[in-house]
């Protein structure tokens, strides 16, 4: 899948998310472990490997505010992207 955003493309393939910028990786990310604020719910969803429908994720990329939980985490998206992981 690959998702673009103005100048940022997000490649996500084979379990593995890679962020690139003006053309330029920027980050590689390819478990919960690698999880960050400020990423997308795309990103979070595959990583956190959620069973999440694609329109979850489009409606918190598209700036919807929501709370995930799974497997004892939780991932609060705001304004399209991940603001804490508990």
């Amino acid at each position: 899948m690959v998702k673009e955003d103005g100048a940022n493309t997000t490649l996500i393939h084979a379990g593995h998310v890679y962020v690139f910028s003006e053309g330029v990786m920027q980050s590689a990310h390819s478990g919960v472990e690698d999880i960050q604020t400020g990423m997308t719910a795309s990103e979070v969803i595959l990583l956190a490997g959620i069973p999440a429908g694609g329109s979850t994720a489009a409606a918190i990329d598209g700036g919807a505010d929501m709370t995930l939980n799974y497997e004892g985490r939780s991932y609060v998206f705001s304004k399209g992207v991940l603001q804490v992981m508990r």
